[in-house]
């Protein structure tokens, strides 16, 4: 799903769920609060500029941005910050899964409507998700990196921050993919958290397995970018 296509579903989504909020005011504002995990990468950095963009045609909506840097225990304050500034809807990317779960539920339970972002929670306690189906990515992968070695090699995988959803289920996704090639195997699984720096430092420290490897999969462009320089 391209970047826009992305922000398009969110504002679709968004105007649904505020259309369920009321107000007494002739001229209603409503606080749109984001919480995103990390805001560093160009990717989430675009995302921000283009919901800024939208929401400068919508006098009635303030967005309320908190940044968490990788962060699951700042963010959880965030959110709790924007449910004490009184916002009328979340919009978050949740860090990792577990963590964020309670005060997704929380704000939920609320009566707030929650729109999850890319990466998900442990529970089904939200209005919306917008996000890739990250099972069938990583199957995909898995397929297609079996065909291009003809069924039968080693693998070396880059995942993504532990306990992130989209690191989670492109991992089982990845495994499904490769499962019925038994000449297939993954000899190395290396954390990179989404980053560039982190998957070439964690390479670095895997050399020998990157002397045997036939092919090496990466949750992410970014740390695929990593691992080429390597």
């Amino acid at each position: 799903m391209s970047l826009a296509c992305f922000n398009a579903v969110v504002f679709v989504v968004l105007a649904t769920a505020l259309s369920g909020c009321s107000s007494k005011n002739k001229n209603p504002e409503y606080v749109i609060g984001f919480s995103q995990c990390v805001g560093s990468d160009l990717w989430r950095k675009t995302m921000l500029e283009e919901m800024k963009m939208e929401l400068s045609l919508h006098p009635g909506a303030k967005l309320v941005y908190a940044d968490a840097n990788g962060n699951s225990k700042t963010q959880i304050e965030q959110v709790k910050q924007m449910l004490n500034q009184g916002v009328d809807i979340l919009i978050i990317s949740p860090n990792e899964a577990m963590p964020l779960t309670p005060v997704v539920e929380q704000t939920y339970n609320k009566g707030i409507p929650v729109i999850i972002i890319d990466r998900k929670t442990s529970s089904g306690s939200y209005t919306a998700y917008v996000g890739a189906d990250n099972y069938q990515v990583g199957k995909m992968a898995g397929e297609y990196a079996a065909s291009a070695l003809k069924g039968k090699g080693n693998i070396v995988e880059i995942m993504g921050l532990p306990g992130s959803s989209p690191a989670i289920e492109r991992q089982r996704g990845f495994a499904d993919g490769i499962k019925k090639f038994n000449n297939i195997n993954i000899t190395t699984q290396l954390y990179g958290d989404w980053l560039k720096d982190n998957a070439e430092n964690q390479l670095l420290k895997a050399q020998t397995s990157l002397q045997t490897a036939d092919a090496v999969f990466a949750h992410n462009d970014v740390m695929a970018a990593g691992a080429k320089n390597i």
